[in-house]
This record gives structure tokens, C-alpha cells and sequence, in this order.
């Protein structure tokens, strides 16, 4: 825990430096959403939080840097698994938008966060109620880590949420990340 702590601090304080290196590489955001739902999925069941994936066919590949974006997965995720109440669902996504952008993330039943508390929890080190109910279940490092490496993709991220009501945690990354697959051709 203490690792990946220092590592999450480490990786903030070079994104606000401007010093964040990414390494850039095809990747299938599908396959890296399937990947961190596995990673999770124990946790999720411990607590009885089911996950459902909901992807567009025939998404492009994102031109970005997979560990990254493996990041922004699991940050993403754990957050929805860990405010999840028992018997509810947390759902990924990935989709295309009408102006060539792809949006993804996950969508939770949680309580919520207050709008009052939204650009807190962006804020490192910073947690919203539901998050100080819970100590010891988090840094407050994830949402910042997640904002700031779609800031190096040329991306954003949006927070929405609404107290009682769950929380919608989205990417956005630009057109100009996004490579149509190639299909490959079979040799006879």
C-alpha cells in the first residue's frame, strides 16, 4: 500500500511539474478496461458490487500510453467498487461521441458527492464526506492522478454526480488520439 502510495505522489507531482513522459503505443481501451475489471472483480464481489461493461463496437485504438490509461481504469473502478453499497452495479463504458471524440469511464449507484464537494475531490489529497467516512480507504490522490493524465492525452475529465443518486466518473479523449483499426487481411 505504502508503494503504490509514493508511486500515485510520484506520478502527480511530475503531471504538475509538466514532467509526465508518456509513452505512446496502439491501445485497445476495451481490452485495457477488461484487464482492471478482472483486477477488481474480487474486490467488487467481496462487497457485492456487480460490474457490467457496455463498449460501442468497433471502437478506435487510442494513440496514448497504456500504462496510463491502465491507471485511469483502476483509479476509476476501485473508486466506484469501494462506494458501491452491497447488491448495486457498477457499469464501464466506452463510446463514441457524434464529434469524434471517445468518451469512457464508470458509472456507480453510490452515494454520491455534493456539487459543493466536486472540485474538492479533484484536488490531491482531498476527500469528499463519504470519503472521510471511510478512513483509511484511500489517499485522495486518484481523481487528480486520473485528471491529469487525460491532461497529458490532450484529454479531460468530468466528474457528475448528485447526492443519493451515484456518480459518473468520464474520459474524454480528443479525435486526434483515436486510429481506426485496420483490419487485418487472411492469406489463403
Amino acid at each position: 500500500h505504502l508503494l503504490g502510495l509514493i508511486n500515485d505522489v510520484l506520478d502527480l507531482s511530475r503531471i504538475e511539474a509538466g514532467r509526465f513522459q508518456i509513452t505512446e503505443e496502439d491501445v485497445d481501451i476495451v481490452q485495457v478496461a477488461e484487464d482492471c475489471r478482472r483486477i477488481v472483480e474480487i474486490r467488487a464481489q467481496a462487497q457485492r458490487v456487480g460490474i457490467i461493461a457496455e463498449f460501442d463496437d468497433n471502437l478506435p485504438v487510442v494513440y496514448g500510453d497504456a500504462r496510463a490509461l491502465r491507471q485511469t481504469w483502476i483509479n476509476l473502478l476501485t473508486n466506484a467498487v469501494k462506494f458501491s453499497p452491497p447488491d448495486t452495479t457498477v457499469r464501464l463504458f466506452a463510446q463514441m461521441e457524434e464529434n469524434g471524440e471517445m468518451r469512457f469511464g464508470v458509472h456507480d449507484n453510490g452515494p454520491g458527492i455534493a456539487e459543493s464537494e466536486i472540485e474538492k475531490v479533484l484536488q490531491a489529497f482531498t476527500q469528499g464526506a463519504s470519503g472521510l467516512a471511510q478512513p483509511g480507504k484511500g489517499s485522495g490522490l486518484g481523481l487528480s492522478i486520473v485528471k491529469g493524465l487525460l491532461a497529458v492525452h490532450g484529454g479531460r475529465f468530468e466528474l457528475k454526480s448528485e447526492l443519493g443518486k451515484g456518480t459518473r466518473a468520464e474520459c474524454v479523449l480528443p479525435p486526434q488520439r483515436l486510429k481506426m483499426k485496420r483490419h487485418m487481411a487472411r492469406s489463403a
